[in-house]
């Protein structure tokens, strides 16, 4: 590891403590306004199901029943134009009807009539009715007061079905209310006792109270508690309202109380827990520092760590606000479900205690390798790119980025300079954006200039002829791309020049080695042919000449007929007919053809015992064989072996034919198949030197291989054909 620590363990449980105390001093931070006051009733929670038992309250606070709310229920003038403004009637209109004309338009596309009638009538009907509603006072009226005494109706049954539930808050719940304009008396108390409420109950059993009026909360009004349609029954009340009970007897009407008085001890526990972990956390922090990384050993560039860091750290604080807000603390969390301690706890611990291991060791590496992470950072790369992007633009984009910095720092001082007050701040940002903007681009400028003067220079070189050196540029600007290139033209110069040569070469050999080769026993022939015209011969040497002119006629006949083959296998003039081959048993076949037991040489002969099936020419495949083996005939050195071997793979098969030459190879081996080319310098033995060129061609046109190797006096041919799988069944 890079980093050298006292106590990994030390570190490791720190980190996990570390992670324990920020969760309890987040819960101090996040619950303490719901654990730290009065009790369960000052909470959000607490308020809303203490409201629930007022607006229940507020039905039991009316001096009208539902006939008389019924009787005295009216309709002002007032909340006419109220509902018309509130229910926007005269927009309502409007889009009633554009509303139904879309419907009607779709009926009518699709052939409706009964629907396209229907919803006229419709659409009638309720445009007249807003209609009214807008224009007719007694119509609305009549409308809105039927509107309030179904309200009322509702109100009342409501009361009346809640009854049950507002007796069992009435066990717990006391009250002693005065309305203040007709002073009646409300209280489920004995109402004939003086004295305040908590007077008249327990008060160690007192768990919360309520008076009224108070700076706080002032007069209980029940306006809010009420249908709109009773807003004329509502009224304000002082008095006291008072919570009396265990806490069992409390969680029978409030459930979350108990909930909350277990939880109130958890908090304190995981609060008091959390900061002893954290002051823990951080003695062992100090016992298990200091460190040093003696090694530069890390995944990530310094910039993505810290990345990371930034991202895991905000997933760890979310994590530690979810424990901190929600949970109330480890053994909260051993009292929920498991999925809390999975999904939230652990990995906000495991998170927290990451964040702290990657900061440590990013400070470190900061520390002690600050200018090395800087050079392999991701930034810097990334700077890096952009300024090789700049250079690979080359010079007009850089021209037109050059002056487009220099005018823009012009404009600034002219700027700052036409100013009432001379504003050296600007000036100096201008001076820095120079030094960072401008200078850069010109050292580079320079560089290529110069580099474009050596490209002229080498360029005129080479105009006169002088190919000898090479042009090399150190950066990797679209000039060195183009030094690059120069260099591959004047080699391709260089190999075009050396193949002309070549081929011109090899031109003359051909024309030289051609009449050699037609030209000997067309001597021959014309020589025999006038002795035998003379007449002054015998018999016996008449029939010699005759063979002889009958051998060298049947010589110059092979060699016409090659030379002729040989050009159509070159120019591909030749049909191939082909069909399914054993190439085993084609080559064996050639082997036998040439009675190589007679040669002065030791044939061995590799091959596999299966048969290698190939879709070839197999007349003209069988002459590939049978040149090369005459090939190793003439030109092997005698009483050496010969080796023959045949690897075939998936696909192909490759025949390797080697032996050791009886001549001195000294020509090239690409050259050794062109046509007349032999290995007898002196052109004494028999042969066209047409064999290898003749064998190549026909390879090249089945698609295989036909490489020569020459290693001093061993000579190496491989041919490789393409095969395939023939079907036995």
């Amino acid at each position: 590891m890079g980093i050298k620590w006292k106590s990994k363990k030390i570190i490791i449980i720190a980190c996990i403590l570390f992670s324990y105390g920020l969760s309890g001093i987040g819960s101090f931070f996040l619950k303490s306004d719901d654990y730290l006051n009065e009790g369960y009733f000052y909470t959000d929670g607490g308020m809303s199901d203490f409201n629930i038992f007022l607006h229940l309250l507020a039905g039991k606070l009316l001096d009208f029943t539902k006939e008389e709310a019924v009787n005295t229920v009216s309709v002002k003038d007032y909340e006419l134009q109220d509902y018309r403004i509130q229910f926007d009637l005269t927009n309502q209109l409007e889009y009633i009807n554009d509303d139904y004309q879309y419907r009607i338009e779709e009926a009518k596309t699709i052939g409706d009539d009964q629907a396209m009638t229907d919803l006229q009538i419709e659409r009638d009907n309720k445009i007249l009715e807003f209609e009214r509603m807008i224009n007719e006072d007694d119509y609305l009226r009549e409308k809105i007061m039927k509107d309030k005494l179904q309200e009322i109706e509702q109100f009342y049954d409501n009361l009346e079905k809640n009854q049950d539930e507002f007796v069992k808050f009435e066990n717990i719940i006391k009250y002693k209310l005065r309305n203040t304009e007709s002073g009646k008396l409300y209280t489920n108390v004995n109402e004939n006792r003086e004295g305040s409420l908590l007077e008249q109950v327990d008060e160690k059993k007192v768990v919360y109270a309520k008076e009224y009026p108070a700076p706080k909360n002032g007069l209980l009004n029940t306006t809010y508690d009420l249908s709109p349609a009773l807003e004329f029954a509502s009224g304000s009340f002082e008095g006291e309202i008072v919570v009396v009970g265990t806490v069992p007897e409390i969680n029978t009407i409030f459930p979350n109380y108990g909930i909350f008085k277990t939880n109130q001890k958890t908090f304190f526990i995981h609060v008091i827990s959390g900061i002893l972990s954290f002051l823990i956390s951080l003695f062992l922090f100090k016992k298990g520092l200091p460190f040093q990384q003696t090694k530069r050993k890390s995944f990530f560039p310094i910039d993505i760590s810290i990345g990371l860091l930034f991202l895991i750290s905000g997933i760890s604080l979310h994590l530690l606000y979810q424990t901190s807000n929600f949970g109330y603390g480890l053994l909260r969390y051993m009292r929920a479900a498991n999925y809390f301690i999975i999904f939230e706890f652990i990995p906000m611990m495991l998170l927290v205690s990451i964040s702290l291991l990657l900061g440590i060791k990013i400070v470190s590496r900061l520390k002690n390798f600050g200018r090395l992470e800087w050079q392999n950072s991701f930034l810097n790369k990334v700077i890096q790119t952009i300024k090789t992007v700049i250079r690979m633009k080359g010079f007009a984009f850089q021209i037109i980025l050059l002056v487009f910095i220099v005018f823009i720092l012009a404009i600034g001082p002219i700027a700052a300079y036409s100013m009432e007050t001379y504003n050296w701040t600007i000036a100096l940002f201008y001076f820095f954006f120079f030094i960072i903007g401008v200078v850069p681009l010109l050292v580079i400028f320079i560089r290529q200039s110069k580099d474009l003067s050596n490209i002229i220079h080498h360029t005129s070189h080479l105009v006169k002829g002088n190919l000898d050196n090479d042009l090399y540029l150190k950066d990797k600007s679209p000039l060195s791309k183009l030094a690059q290139n120069i260099n591959t033209l004047k080699q391709g110069v260089i190999e075009s020049l050396s193949e002309q040569a070549k081929s011109e070469r090899l031109k003359t050999e051909l024309i030289t080695n051609v009449s050699h080769d037609l030209r000997t026993p067309l001597t021959s022939i014309i020589t025999y042919t006038k002795l035998l015209q003379d007449g002054n011969l015998t018999e016996n040497e008449s029939k010699e000449f005759l063979a002889i002119i009958d051998r060298k006629s049947k010589r110059l006949n092979v060699l016409i007929n090659d030379l002729f083959e040989a050009s159509k296998m070159a120019s591909g003039n030749i049909e191939l007919n082909k069909e399914t081959v054993d190439l085993i048993q084609l080559m064996n076949q050639a082997l036998a053809e040439e009675d190589i037991s007679q040669a002065p040489l030791h044939f061995r002969v590799t091959s596999p015992d299966t048969p290698i099936y190939a879709h070839v020419d197999g007349q003209r495949l069988w002459r590939v064989f049978d040149n090369i083996i005459n090939n190793i005939l003439k030109y092997a050195l005698e009483n050496t072996r010969v080796y023959i071997t045949v690897l075939p793979t998936d696909s192909e098969v490759t025949f390797t034919f080697k032996n050791v030459s009886k001549y001195e190879l000294n020509e090239n081996a690409e050259e050794l198949t062109e046509r007349f080319k032999r290995g007898d310098k002196s052109r004494s033995t028999e042969g066209s030197g047409l064999g290898l060129a003749i064998a190549k061609s026909i390879v090249d046109l089945h698609n295989g291989t036909f490489d020569i190797e020459v290693d001093g006096d061993l000579f190496k041919l491989k041919v490789t054909l393409p095969t395939i799988k023939k079907d036995l069944s």
